[in-house]
């Protein structure tokens, strides 16, 4: 008799179960918030698009929210989205030639047909960026707008691109003196009181420019390339000397031709004595235009100061 009960109670159970869930109203056939699961492959796809969660719900949480197709495929896909961090996580980056940290602003920025920035755009810097009597730019802040750029010892004129860097950045004589000692000569190379000359292009790190490449990926009157396969010829500047025409992987082509000269801090050696500080300046080649693959172009233009 035990048995025949343990039976009868067991196939109540199974038909419980079987029902409805414990507190829910079976769907009727008109019942327009029938839960459907859109992972289901067995799923009508010609089914309810704007209303697929029921009350209760025990596959999406019972939120009863009505959810669409497209809302759940964006959520389920948030990860295919997800890119890796880049050097200016913050807001600051760091000068690939200096080591110091460079934090970057827009303050306006107008959108265009091409990819191309139409931005004010300004970046701050560890250090001096020229001599303390110099009043340029945004204070200690610089423009981010392409240019070329290199701290000499002796003005940046002529042929700035044809001649080699040890033609336009030779040894510099200089010297150490103490009173009652006799002065001492030595020499100044040009990697010691420049950096070489550095590319800025907008949305990039600046990238050192190299002499003669070898590469048969640069066309025959490439004279000079970055590691980051910019290629640049000879063109001419705003002074009558020479500029430069860089290409980019891309197609972007910029024009460097603005020239401006600035006073650098002067160049010294650190240690006792008295030492003969040399002047140097910043010479730049700042771009006038940049145009891209379809004809697109921005233009660049300066005051006399």
């Amino acid at each position: 008799m035990a048995i025949v009960r343990f039976l009868v109670c067991l196939a109540a159970v199974v038909l419980a179960s079987s029902g409805p869930g414990f507190g829910q109203e079976a769907p009727s056939p008109g019942n327009t918030n029938t839960p459907i699961n859109p992972f289901d492959p067995n799923a009508p796809p010609d089914g309810p698009k704007t209303n697929l969660i029921a009350p209760g719900d025990p596959i999406f949480g019972g939120s009863g929210v009505p959810v669409p197709y497209e809302e759940w495929e964006q959520r389920q896909n948030a990860d295919e989205r997800l890119t890796a961090f880049g050097t200016d996580i913050l807001g600051d980056g760091i000068d690939p030639h200096t080591g110091s940290i460079v934090f970057t602003h827009t303050d306006v920025s107008l959108p265009g047909n091409s990819a191309l920035p139409v931005t004010l755009t300004r970046k701050r810097a560890q250090g001096y960026h020229y001599h303390w009597s110099e009043k340029q730019e945004f204070g200690d802040w610089q423009y981010v707008v392409p240019r070329i750029t290199v701290t000499s010892m002796e003005p940046w004129v002529g042929n700035r691109c044809s001649n080699s860097f040890a033609q336009n950045f030779p040894v510099q004589p200089t010297s150490t003196s103490q009173p009652g000692v006799l002065q001492v000569f030595t020499q100044a190379t040009r990697q010691q009181y420049s950096q070489g000359l550095i590319m800025d292009v907008p949305g990039q790190q600046g990238q050192h420019i190299l002499e003669a490449p070898a590469s048969d990926k640069f066309p025959a009157n490439a004279t000079h390339a970055t590691s980051s396969n910019f290629y640049l010829y000879c063109g001419s500047a705003s002074d009558g000397g020479e500029g430069f025409i860089a290409v980019g992987p891309n197609g972007d082509t910029y024009r460097f031709d603005r020239y401006i000269s600035r006073r650098a801090l002067n160049y010294g050696t650190i240690g006792g004595g008295y030492n003969a500080l040399l002047e140097r300046s910043v010479e730049i080649l700042a771009a006038t235009e940049v145009t891209d693959v379809h004809g697109n172009w921005v233009r660049y233009d300066y005051d006399t100061q």
